[in-house]
């Protein structure tokens, strides 16, 4: 399961009213009609991170990115680690603790 806000919901439900019906139940097909598997599913995401000029990225720094942007929202560590299916958002949250000191040191007061 996969919590999706108002925007990405109506950005799906567009792809669905114009994705081809190819009797399959997974989300995403390719152009051949068949289900993309995890790696094509990778370079597609890379593609577009290069093309948005993040060289250095990767599905997984879209995830780490995604819990870290979470922690610094105040998003409750449960939820984060349901939400992610992971056991421990500890991590998040020290990240987190580390760019809050950091902006804070950024924008101080003289």
């Amino acid at each position: 399961m996969l919590p999706l806000n108002y925007r990405a919901c109506e950005a799906l439900a567009a792809y669905l009213r114009v994705r081809p019906d190819v009797g399959c139940s997974e989300l995403w097909i390719s152009r051949n009609r068949r289900p993309l598997t995890t790696r094509e599913i990778q370079k597609k995401v890379r593609k577009y991170l290069d093309k948005a000029g993040i060289h250095e990225g990767s599905p997984m720094t879209l995830r780490h990115t995604y819990g870290t942007h979470h922690a610094l929202k105040g998003t409750d560590l449960k939820v984060l680690q349901n939400n992610m299916g992971i056991t421990n958002a500890n991590l998040y949250s020290r990240l987190a603790g580390k760019e809050q000191r950091r902006a804070a040191q950024r924008n101080a007061l003289e």
